[in-house]
C-alpha cells in the first residue's frame, strides 16, 4: 500500500537493532523467495561514504488497537503507540543487504505529538501481515525478544538513539518486520509518511560476509516449554451482560445474601471478579471470550487448559466457545482437560469421546510434537487407568488420530505415577499451595522422565476458598516465584498455571478487581524464561505490590465462619506483611506508604522483593529514576481492622 499523509511537527526518537539478532532470523520473518532485483523498489536507499549509510524507508505499516480489535487503520496519517493496547508495525526489504558487512544499524522514528513520554520497545514480528488488512484480532502473535529500547523525548526535536552493535544478522535475503510497543502510560504517535516517515539507518562497512542460521533454526532451538492456563468455565468476564454495579457478580456472588443467601455463612459465594467492562451488542459472549484469549497471548501463555465438567449446558457452551474464539484469534491453542471430579464422568464412555470429537474439530485443537492431539485431566487418579485407556482408545477410533493424555493429579504419589504413565503422554500435578511444600518438593520432573514422560508443572499464585473457610499462606508472591523456579530449574516439560480464571478458590491470575493484571506482569519474564530457556531477562520496569485488605485475624462484622490457614493439610501460619516486588533495568527509589509510615528504599537492578508491616489504611508505591515517574500505585482497595467480610486474598496493583 502507499503511505499517505502526515503532519509537520515533530521530534525524533531513534533506537538501534539489538545485537541480541545474533541468533539465526529472530530478527524478521521468512514472506517466501528473495524477489527478483528487477522488481524491487529500492524503498529511497541512500548510500554516502566510507563506511557507507543505507537509508530504509517502510514498503508496510500500520498500527492496532484493543479498544477497537476490529478496525484497520491503513488510511490513518500517523502511526500511533499507547503502551501494550495501542500497537505500531513496520516491515522493510532488506534483500539489498545480502552478503554486505554491516556495522549498525538504526531505526528512526519521527514524533508527530506526544501525550505522554516513556519507552518504546522494538521486537522481531513473528509473522507476515497485510497493511490493508491489519487489526487488533489478526496481529501476529507477540515475541518477547527485544531488538531495541529507546526513550521517547518530550520536547519535540529531541533525539534519543542507541548504539548498538552485531547487527550483522540484517545480511539476509528476508524482510524485517517490526512490532513496536512502549512502556505503560505512554501516548505519542509517529510520522506515517514524506521525509518524516519511520527509517532503517544501516551503516556498512567496506567490505566483509558472513551467513545466518537456516529459516526456522533459531525458534526450534529457543522452544523449551510450553505454558498453558487452565480456563473454568463457570467465571467468563460476564454472566448476563448487564452493566457491573448490578450484574450476576455484583448481586449474587459478591454480596453476602447473594443467591437467596445460599453463601451468607461464609460471607458471599466469590471476593473477587473478572476486570468489568461495559455491555456488549452482539455476540458478547464470544467478544468476551476472544479478549480473554488476547490477554493470555500478551502475558506469552500458549493455550489454555479447558475444564470441562458437563456434556451439554453453559459450561459445556462455553468450552466449545472458547475453542473457536482461539480459532478466530490464532496463535493460541486450547486443550480438552476432563475434571473427574464432575458429573461428566459418570457419562458412557462413548458419549464423553463423541463429544470430545466436537472439540477436536477446531483448528485450535493443541497437537503434540508427535501430530497427536492433547487431551488433559484433573484429579486423573479420580478415575482407573484402566477408564482412560477406555475413553483413549475410543477416542483414537472415532477421531483416526492419535491421542496423547496429560494425566494431572491432585496426589502425584510415585505409585499414581507409575500407574498411569503407561497410558500418557504428561504427567502433572495441581501443587502445593505453601512456599515451604513448594521448596520441599521432590524433582518430579526427574521421577516423570524416569518413567519415560513428560512433566507438566502447576504454577500458582495463592489459594483461598470463603465456601470451605480454608486458605494456603502464599507469602504475597512468595509461591508464585517459587512454583516458577521449581518449573524453570527442574527442566519441565510443560507448565499449567493454575488458575486463568477459578474464582471461588481465588487462584485466578486473569485480570480482575482485586489483581488487576499484577500477578501476569509477574509472571511474563518467568513466562518467557521457561519458553526460551534464556533465564530471567527484565526489559522493562515492573513495581507490583501485594497485601491483604485486612488482616488474618480481622474479625468481620457480618456473621462468617472463621478461615483456617491449613488448607491441603498446610502448616504455614498466615503473616501481615505488604510486599513491593520490583523488575528494573537501573536502580530506583522507591517510596512505600503503609497507613501512616512512609518507607523509602533504592531497588537494585533485576529482581527485588521488600516486605512492610500490614497497616490499617491507605497502601501507595512511588518509583522514580533520575527525576522522572516510573510507578505511581495507588491500589484502590485500603486496609482495615473491621472488614464486612473475611478475605484472605492478596490484592494486587502493577505499573504494567
Amino acid at each position: 500500500m502507499s503511505l499517505q499523509g502526515g503532519r509537520a511537527k515533530w521530534g525524533v526518537a531513534s533506537l538501534a537493532l539489538s545485537a541480541v539478532c545474533a541468533l539465526g532470523l529472530v530478527v524478521g520473518f521468512l514472506l517466501g523467495p528473495q524477489p527478483d532485483a528487477a522488481s524491487i523498489d529500492r524503498h529511497s536507499a541512500v548510500t554516502t561514504g566510507s563506511p557507507r549509510d543505507v537509508v530504509l524507508s517502510p514498503i508496510a505499516a500500520g498500527w492496532t488497537s484493543e479498544s477497537d480489535p476490529e478496525a484497520s487503520h491503513a488510511e490513518s496519517p500517523e502511526l500511533a503507540l499507547r503502551g501494550n493496547t495501542e500497537r505500531t508495525w513496520l516491515t522493510f526489504d532488506t534483500s539489498g543487504l545480502t552478503g554486505l558487512a554491516i556495522n549498525s544499524a538504526e531505526l528512526a522514528l519521527t514524533v508527530d505529538d506526544v501525550r505522554r513520554t516513556g519507552d518504546v520497545r522494538a521486537h522481531a514480528a513473528s509473522a507476515a501481515w497485510d497493511a490493508d488488512t491489519l487489526t487488533f484480532e489478526n496481529q501476529p502473535k507477540h515475541r518477547t525478544e527485544i531488538l531495541g529500547i529507546a526513550s521517547i523525548p518530550s520536547k519535540r526535536g529531541g533525539v534519543a538513539a542507541l548504539s548498538l552493535e552485531s547487527a550483522e544478522t540484517l545480511s539476509t535475503t528476508y524482510l524485517l518486520g517490526i512490532e513496536l510497543r512502549a512502556s505503560n502510560g505512554t501516548d505519542v504517535s509517529f510520522s506515517r509518511s514524506g521525509d518524516s516517515a519511520p527509517r532503517l539507518v544501516v551503516t556498512l562497512a567496506s567490505e566483509g560476509h558472513f551467513s545466518i542460521a537456516a529459516p526456522g533454526a533459531a525458534d526450534s532451538a529457543r522452544q523449551k516449554g510450553i505454558v498453558f492456563a487452565h480456563y473454568f468455565p463457570p467465571f467468563p468476564v460476564s454472566i448476563d451482560n448487564e452493566p457491573p454495579d448490578s450484574d450476576y457478580y455484583a448481586e449474587e456472588y459478591l454480596k453476602p445474601d447473594g443467591e437467596n443467601g445460599k453463601h451468607s455463612e461464609y460471607g458471599g459465594y466469590l471476593r473477587d471478579r473478572p476486570l468489568p467492562r461495559a455491555p456488549r451488542e452482539g455476540d458478547w459472549r464470544l467478544a468476551d471470550l476472544r479478549m480473554e484469549v488476547r490477554q493470555a497471548k500478551a502475558a506469552g501463555i500458549d493455550g489454555f487448559t479447558v475444564d470441562l465438567m458437563s456434556l451439554s449446558g453453559r459450561n459445556w457452551d462455553t468450552s466449545r466457545e472458547l475453542m473457536r474464539a482461539a480459532d478466530l484469534e490464532g496463535g493460541f491453542v486450547v486443550t480438552p482437560n476432563i475434571d473427574a471430579t464432575s458429573g461428566l464422568v459418570d457419562s458412557p464412555v462413548s458419549e464423553i469421546a463423541g463429544k470430545l470429537v466436537e472439540l477436536y474439530a477446531h483448528d485450535s485443537a493443541y497437537r503434540t510434537e508427535n501430530g497427536a492431539v492433547a487431551l488433559s485431566s484433573f484429579k486423573a487418579e479420580g478415575k482407573p487407568a484402566t477408564w482412560w485407556s477406555e475413553l483413549i482408545d475410543d477416542l483414537q477410533n472415532k477421531l483416526s488420530t492419535p491421542v496423547d493424555f496429560m494425566a494431572v493429579f491432585l496426589n502425584a504419589s510415585d505409585d499414581n505415577m507409575a500407574l498411569y504413565a503407561p497410558i500418557s503422554y504428561a504427567l502433572g500435578a495441581w501443587g502445593a499451595r505453601t512456599p515451604d511444600a513448594v521448596n520441599a518438593a521432590s524433582d518430579n520432573v526427574a521421577r516423570a522422565h524416569a518413567l519415560g514422560v513428560k512433566w507438566m508443572a502447576p504454577v500458582a499464585a495463592q489459594d483461598a476458598r470463603p465456601s470451605a473457610s480454608l486458605y494456603a499462606e502464599s507469602r504475597n508472591t512468595e509461591l508464585l516465584r517459587a512454583m516458577w523456579d521449581a518449573a524453570i530449574d527442574e527442566g519441565a516439560d510443560f507448565v499449567q498455571m493454575v488458575t486463568w480464571n477459578d474464582y471461588s478458590e481465588s487462584t485466578q491470575l486473569a485480570p480482575s478487581v482485586a489483581h488487576g493484571t499484577a500477578f501476569l506482569d509477574i509472571s511474563r519474564p518467568y513466562i518467557a524464561a521457561f519458553a526460551d530457556g534464556t533465564g530471567l531477562q527484565f526489559v522493562d520496569d515492573t513495581v507490583a505490590v501485594t497485601y491483604r485488605v485486612q488482616p488474618a485475624g480481622a474479625t468481620p462484622s457480618s456473621p462468617q465462619e472463621p478461615m483456617h490457614p491449613t488448607l491441603g493439610g498446610a502448616a504455614t501460619p498466615p503473616r501481615d506483611s505488604v510486599e513491593v516486588l520490583t523488575m528494573m533495568r537501573a536502580d530506583t527509589t522507591v517510596t512505600v506508604t503503609i497507613g501512616e509510615s512512609v518507607h523509602t528504599y533504592i531497588a537494585h537492578r533485576g529482581l527485588e522483593v521488600k516486605t512492610f508491616p500490614l497497616a490499617i489504611g491507605d497502601v501507595t508505591v512511588v518509583a522514580a529514576r533520575d527525576g522522572s515517574a516510573i510507578a505511581d500505585l495507588e491500589p484502590t482497595a485500603s486496609v482495615t481492622a473491621s472488614p464486612m467480610v473475611l478475605d484472605l486474598q492478596y490484592h494486587a496493583a502493577s505499573n504494567e
